[in-house]
Order: C-alpha cells, then structure tokens, then sequence
C-alpha cells in the first residue's frame, strides 16, 4: 500500500482530511501551560472573530477567553518558564506536521504557524458552526492595490489541555462527526470552508485548549 493516506483512492470522504493524534496524551507540558497561565492571568481576553478587516467581538457567536501565549509581551511577563513552553509546543506541533503534511497533504505548501492562543471556555461558553478560512481583502491605496503579505490559514491544530468538563465537543459537519475527548488529543484539519466545525456548550467545568494555523 502507498506510503500516503488512503484518499487518494477516489472513495475517501472529506472526514479523511481531519486525522486525530494522541500521541502527546501523556505529556507533562499540558498541566504546565493551565499553570503557568492560571484562571485569574490578567491576560485573558474574550476571544474575537474576523470580520472584514477587523477583529471584533460577537459573544452570541463566539463565547470564550484567549491568551496570545507566543506573543512576546506575555512571554516577557516570565520570559524564562514561558520560552521553555513556547518551545516545547513548538516541537510537538511540528512533529504532528512532519507526519500530517508528508502523509496527508504532501501537496501543501506552508511557511510557518500562525503562534499559539490558549483558549478557556467556561459553563456556558460555546463556538458556534465556522471554517478557519481568512479571506483578506484587497487594500487599494493611491490607486494601486497593495498586497496583502499575511498567507491565508491553510492547516488547523487543536490541542485538548483537560477533558474534567462536560460538553464543550469538538465536532464537524453539523456535529455529524465528533472528536473524542481526551487530554492531550490533538486535531489537525485543513481550514478551508470545506471543514465546518463548532466547540458546542461547555455545561459543566472549564474546558481548555490551544489552537494553531499553519498559513
């Protein structure tokens, strides 16, 4: 049998694209990352959803805290332990790539991931149905349209940091798959419209992950 996944046989489904990793189940670095970066961080934001050109919030749409954790001004905060953490996600993220990309999607081309957001959903936090697909608009200035250097997310990762909550499923195509829910499972899809997705209703716990692009 080939080396590369099974759709290139004209029977796979688009559900094939979405593969489940549960390698890292048993990494320390999960419990390091909640922490490091515990409930009352001051750098908790609601979490923000593109529109057009800006980031705004639509808390009947998204519902959610997020930390830009590789960001260099929340790393600076404890520059030493979160450089350590920013590494060795790094690491995992791309070992889960190498294999994704080589045996998935060896016909993407990416340049780099688009940084980690930790992401807390609390009882009654929820994500409705969405793609990670960016589109980014022409900006016209003086006549002349300037292009826009920011690559369109093509690769999605979701990390499960703790599975002590109820609701909160990862799911897609109008919940008709559902990922399992286990701690340190990590999910890779590709971001096009073609990949609906949603996190339903956390109700009861909190329940923590991290997402990443590779644009």
């Amino acid at each position: 049998m080939s080396q590369l996944f099974k759709f290139v046989n004209p029977e796979a489904t688009l559900k094939d694209f979405i593969q489940v990793y549960d390698k890292y189940v048993s990494s320390d670095v999960w419990d390091l990352i909640l922490s490091e970066y515990p409930d009352d961080d001051p750098d908790w934001n609601s979490s923000r959803v593109s529109k057009g050109t800006e980031a705004v919030n639509l808390p009947d749409y998204r519902n959610s805290l997020n930390i830009g954790i590789s960001s260099h001004e929340v790393i600076a905060k404890n520059k030493q332990t979160r450089e350590i953490l920013d590494e060795k996600l790094f690491k995992i993220v791309n070992d889960v790539w190498s294999d994704y990309s080589q045996r998935v999607v060896p016909w993407v081309d990416t340049r780099h991931d688009d940084g980690y957001q930790l992401l807390c959903y609390t009882e009654g936090c929820f994500f409705k149905q969405h793609t990670d697909h960016l589109y980014f608009p022409e900006i016209v200035q003086d006549g002349y349209v300037l292009l826009d250097h920011t690559p369109p997310r093509q690769i999605s990762f979701s990390i499960q940091l703790n599975d002590d909550y109820e609701g909160g499923d990862l799911t897609f195509f109008n919940d008709a798959y559902k990922v399992p829910k286990k701690k340190g499972l990590i999910t890779v899809f590709p971001s096009y419209n073609l990949f609906p997705h949603q996190v339903t209703e956390v109700t009861k716990g909190r329940r923590y992950s991290i997402v990443t692009w590779f644009s």
